[in-house]
């Protein structure tokens, strides 16, 4: 949470897809309430630069691009770029990953995004990627520093009501 208690969120590129794409089988009722958060300025939104990446060489309309990028450009959306504490803690998650018994082989850019969560300190990363090694297997693991990885919830835990 900020000083001024807002929470801090960050969402993967599954939830962007998700939400941009209003793909039926997700849980766009939870995803909107947090993105209504965000609009109305109750809520930070940290988006990982592995995350634009991913989304703009997906297939979007012109008006889905638009609505991403609109998006990004609100005052209370970090657009975060890869550090070298980003990219050290990558690194270290991804080691971890291995060192886990059975191994867990966290993708880079999964890697690079749980690490900006943690780096910025967020209350929760929100995905929708729960194969193999993908995020939401790692829910509070010690690998991602007991990171919270869920899927969309506003923090307060309140579930929309689609």
């Amino acid at each position: 949470m900020t000083k001024d208690g807002k929470p801090v969120y960050c969402w993967d590129t599954s939830v962007f897809l998700a939400w941009i794409n209003e793909e039926q089988d997700a849980p766009l009722s939870d995803i909107i309430q947090v993105a209504e958060e965000i609009d109305r300025n109750e809520a930070i939104m940290v988006v990982p630069v592995t995350v634009p990446t991913e989304i703009f060489t997906s297939t979007m309309t012109a008006e889905q691009k638009h609505k991403f990028s609109r998006f990004l450009k609100r005052s209370n959306v970090i657009n975060a770029t890869i550090t070298f504490a980003i990219a050290t803690k990558a690194r270290e998650i991804r080691e971890a990953g291995h060192a886990m018994k059975p191994v867990r082989k966290i993708k880079t850019p999964d890697a690079q995004i749980i690490a900006t969560a943690i780096i910025y300190q967020c209350d929760a990363l929100h995905s929708l990627d729960d194969r193999g090694s993908g995020p939401l297997k790692l829910n509070g693991m010690a690998a991602v520093d007991h990171l919270r990885i869920e899927k969309p919830i506003k923090f307060s835990g309140q579930k929309g009501l689609c």
